[in-house]
């Protein structure tokens, strides 16, 4: 398995091997030429470390746990009172995600950090959902393992109004080169072409 010591290495693994390469989509090559600068953005030490935490809190965590905690989210999305909401949203990762999209213009839209489990550690803004594991954001990332990386589709996002593409990848622990998490970032295609 290749071992890139650079996220400019790292990106360039992708170019000719990501699972789901497609030449005709006119969105991939302008994604993939941001994407190394948009990675060194979002990984740094916070992340990797609020991974570690996470992953630590809910190691052996069962599929009826994650319901569970999906039911909870489910619950806070109308009510006022939204205790797991806010403490994905408003915590000190999901701040400087905000920091990240700020400082990208139009480009980025959102910005979620899924931990091991599936879940969501840190949203830019609040998601319909928490639970991560049942999407190819994670599926196609996290479980390919380090080096994965994933460019879907254009969809029109409704939140946004514009024409949007979600940007994922695996988060590697630097100390032991394994996959602990998985980053999606979503792109306004409308700006970036």
């Amino acid at each position: 398995m290749l071992r890139p010591t650079s996220i400019a290495a790292f990106a360039a693994v992708f170019l000719f091997a990501a699972p789901g390469y497609a030449q005709q989509d006119a969105h991939i090559e302008p994604v993939k030429k941001i994407l190394p600068d948009i990675m060194s953005a979002i990984v740094q030490d916070d992340l990797v470390q609020a991974l570690r935490v996470s992953n630590g809190k809910r190691n052996g965590m069962t599929q009826a746990d994650i319901d569970r905690i999906e039911a909870t989210w489910q619950r806070e999305i109308d009510s006022a009172n939204r205790p797991l909401i806010d403490s994905v949203v408003e915590n000190g990762l999901a701040a400087r995600m905000r920091q990240v999209i700020a400082q990208r213009g139009d480009i980025i839209t959102e910005i979620g950090v899924i931990d091991a489990a599936g879940l969501s550690i840190a949203q830019s803004s609040p998601n319909s959902d928490i639970w991560q594991g049942d999407e190819p954001k994670w599926q196609k990332t996290y479980l390919v393992g380090p080096n994965a990386i994933f460019i879907d589709e254009v969809e029109f996002d409704s939140s946004t109004q514009s024409m949007q593409s979600q940007a994922n990848f695996t988060v590697v622990d630097p100390s032991t080169g394994k996959a602990i998490g998985a980053v999606t970032v979503g792109i306004n295609v409308d700006t970036l072409m």
